[in-house]
């Protein structure tokens, strides 16, 4: 599996694996002047070796002449020092506009921290900046220093900023640009180095991370491989009474095209001073402003309210109110309260939790001065539902449908129906609109994210076409057997969700509309796409629109061991075996099998994976952690709560007719190892989901093998599992391979 970044204003690209060559334009280039560094294979980040600093006075690495424009900057590199701490003042880059010139580089400081100088724009006293962190040890780091195009500079060690402020170097003509090496009489660096890069750009975070976790995975092209396809983004119109997207007019565009929906109005204008969509958004002035919708009602289908807003500071008033009468006995209303997001319905308030005389949910509304998104459903059953920015911030089940179905003839939008609260905001702050949807139905989660996550270009059709495009990297299906189960994930704030579906054959595309959306940051309009279950696919790529990568993959079949799981090995100096941790075995170490004796480490690998807890049921069961437990495995040796992700195998000696048919139903088949049965964890009857939600450490290892297809029994904890495959870890498992 590779991992692309993007080779945009890339510079310089010395691998350092098995030459000291310039690969930025895609070929070897031998334009760097060296003396004293040569390539050794005694370590590496990479795969095969590392450019070695002796550290001796004549060292030399000289890059060609360097000049950055003002559309930032970043050098990446990964380090392994021979000494800890280094030797005060090495520096690992040191560029300058002639010999003996502090333009800018950045030196390790004896053991104190690290030290930048430079005489370019920058805060900091005589053009020097000190950090607190110090190399304390001989392990591999990764130092990537980043400085945006306003300014903004930090200093990354293992993809963590260690530091950061304000400056940019010189913009003149550098033709004394130095690795490992001083300008001046300062130590030279003594160590390891892999993977220099200069970029005249700030990479992104997701860059960054790909730089830290997958060195030795990376390539650098313009766009990733893969064949793009396009994809729409659609509601269904069904029960769709309004849709004001307060653009470029006031007009309700419902049915498609442009007509009043207005029963009066006053001070209601198109501004062009903010826009979620292309052009403007109607202005509420906070005080005379009067949108009053045209009588309506809703029928016991559910309900939904869609829109887009924005205002400034403490939000206080009315943002919508649906009312029969001023009495406002049959209605439904969504105010900010003091800060908070309420609603009421039929005079009486219900939320996700009250505060106070239970008029607010807990939901604090963003004083950010930005625009968000707010939905509110209601189910025919009376399940109430607030969405902000297309997340669900809870609901609540109120006793039955409200009591709405009467004729909503005082349904005003940026102000009470009884008139008695102030428009908008209680404190007179101004505030936008665009998007203004009601529908009579409860909208799902997805097409609440799509309109939450692409404003600009969803549409509301009855079908699936529409006018807008997004993208997604489909696999190729020329060779698979059908059907073929299909896994599509979305992403919904800050989870991934999943449907699964099956393609009859290979143009059966167009049900994978109904299970992508999208966001949007930094300009682009991100898709948290698509990933199917054919042959050969095993994760889920991200694209934006020009085909880059967004984010790390993420794999449909994890099977890993979470970090501090304790491994049976053999410790050749006790001469006994000994429990060990995943994360603490090394190459050659000789662990415990069940049926071969012991075998030597091949592979170790590790990644980070998000686990989403127990209560999250969207997400495919093998992409969470279980915990298997002691309390019902003891007999089988466990001595300690197992945690592993879904797709792990347990080994069974033997298995129930249930378990045998849940084992052919989800796998295909049953399958051994070492005389013993896989049971997955999501199936296994001893594991439940692992209630913890965030980002975890994950681990697998490899043992030797003549055959990379077979791995072996091994105990985890003191329980019976599967190692991983030796094709496993080098090619599906996503890891960085230590």
């Amino acid at each position: 599996m590779a991992y692309n970044i993007n080779n945009s204003n890339l510079l310089n690209y010395y691998p350092m694996d098995k030459d000291l060559s310039d690969y930025a334009s895609g070929t070897a280039t031998n334009n760097a002047t060296i003396t004293g560094v040569s390539v050794s294979t005694a370590t590496t980040k990479m795969t095969s070796g590392a450019a070695y600093f002796s550290g001796v006075a004549n060292q030399i690495f000289k890059l060609p002449n360097l000049q950055f424009t003002a559309n930032g900057i970043t050098i990446s590199t990964w380090i392994k020092t021979t000494s800890a701490p280094p030797a005060a003042y090495s520096r690992w880059f040191d560029f300058a506009i002639g010999a003996m010139n502090n333009e800018f580089c950045w030196a390790f400081n004896n053991g104190t921290g690290m030290e930048y100088f430079s005489a370019g724009s920058l805060s900091g006293p005589n053009g020097k900046i000190g950090t607190t962190y110090a190399v304390s040890d001989t392990n591999w780091h990764h130092y990537c220093f980043v400085v945006s195009s306003s300014y903004n500079a930090v200093l990354y060690v293992d993809g963590v900023s260690v530091y950061s402020w304000t400056g940019y170097p010189t913009t003149t003509t550098m033709t004394n640009c130095l690795v490992g090496v001083s300008q001046f009489g300062d130590p030279m660096f003594n160590g390891y180095m892999n993977q220099f890069l200069v970029f005249n750009r700030a990479i992104t975070a997701t860059e960054l991370s790909y730089l830290y976790q997958f060195p030795s995975l990376l390539t650098f092209s313009a766009a990733p491989t893969g064949t793009l396809a396009s994809l729409t983004f659609n509601v269904n119109n069904s029960n769709l009474l309004y849709n004001f997207p307060f653009d470029t007019d006031t007009l309700n565009y419902a049915s498609g095209t442009g007509q009043t929906g207005f029963a009066n109005t006053v001070a209601l204008s198109i501004g062009n001073t903010h826009t979620k969509l292309s052009s403007g958004s109607a202005t509420f002035n906070g005080n005379t402003t009067v949108a009053r919708l045209t009588p309506f009602s809703f029928a016991s289908t559910g309900v939904s309210v869609a829109l887009w807003t924005i205002g400034s500071g403490l939000m206080d008033g009315c943002i919508y109110d649906f009312a029969a009468d001023t009495s406002a006995t049959a209605s439904t209303s969504l105010t900010v309260n003091q800060g908070n997001l309420a609603i009421r319905i039929n005079n009486a308030s219900v939320g996700t939790s009250t505060v106070g005389a239970g008029t607010r949910t807990n939901y604090v509304y963003p004083t950010d001065s930005a625009w968000h998104h707010i939905c509110h459903t209601i189910t025919p059953a009376g399940l109430n539902t607030i969405y902000v920015d297309g997340v669900s911030i809870g609901n609540t089940r109120v006793s039955a449908y409200p009591s709405i179905t009467a004729t909503l003839g005082n349904a005003f939008i940026g102000r009470s129906s009884n008139g008695s609260a102030a428009p908008w905001s209680g404190n007179n702050h101004p505030g936008y609109v665009n998007q203004f949807l009601v529908f009579n139905r409860a909208l799902t989660e997805l097409e609440v994210c799509y309109i939450a996550k692409n404003p600009a270009t969803v549409s509301f059709t009855g079908n699936a076409s529409a006018s807008s495009t997004a993208y997604f990297l489909t696999p190729s299906i020329s060779n698979y057997r059908s059907p073929v189960p299909v896994s599509l994930y979305y992403m919904t704030g800050d989870t991934f969700a999943g449907r699964t579906y099956t393609l009859k054959n290979s143009y059966d595309m167009s049900i994978m509309g109904n299970a992508v959306a999208s966001t949007t940051g930094g300009g682009l309009s991100y898709i948290f796409g698509v990933s199917a279950f054919y042959p050969g696919t095993t994760s889920l790529l991200v694209y934006d629109p020009s085909g880059n990568t967004i984010g790390a993959p993420v794999p449909l079949t994890i099977a890993c061991f979470l970090e501090t799981t304790l491994i049976l090995k053999w410790d050749p100096v006790q001469r006994e075996e000994t429990w060990v941790a995943v994360e603490k075995l090394k190459k050659g170490d000789f662990v415990k099998t069940s049926c071969s004796g012991y075998k030597r480490v091949q592979i170790i690998g590790h990644r980070k994976v998000h686990n989403a807890g127990a209560k999250n049921t969207n997400l495919d069961n093998q992409m969470h952690v279980f915990r298997v437990s002691k309390r019902e495995n003891r007999e089988a040796g466990l001595f300690v709560d197992l945690y592993v992700t879904g797709n792990h195998c347990v080994l069974r000696k033997s298995l129930t007719e249930e378990l045998r048919d849940k084992i052919r139903a989800d796998m295909g088949d049953v399958y051994i190892t070492e005389k013993s049965y896989r049971v997955p964890a999501y199936l296994d009857s001893c594991a439940e989901k692992w209630e913890y939600s965030g980002e975890v450490n994950v681990w697998h290892f490899a043992l030797e093998n003549e055959n990379r297809l077979w791995n072996y029994g091994v105990y985890a904890n003191g329980l019976l599992v599967e190692s991983s495959s030796i094709r496993y870890m080098e090619e599906l498992a996503g890891m960085e391979l230590i």
